[in-house]
């Protein structure tokens, strides 16, 4: 809780690959309104590691 889990983890069974995704789940605990700045941070800091994950399958698949 309260972390950026955008990264995706793959795991080998057999002659497969397997893509675990987990996702990010941001609480305060006390039922209240975020604080809008705060709120920003977090969904900027989550947007910009999706778009970093993108990026680099995107290179890889280019790549091959």
């Amino acid at each position: 809780i309260n972390t950026n889990l955008c990264k995706n983890r793959f795991v080998q069974h057999e002659d497969k690959t397997i893509m675990l995704q987990a996702a990010s789940i941001y609480t305060q605990g006390n039922g209240r309104s975020w604080d809008r700045q705060k709120l920003f941070e977090i969904m900027f800091e989550v947007a910009e590691t999706s778009l970093q994950m993108l990026g680099r399958d995107l290179w890889n698949q280019i790549n091959r």
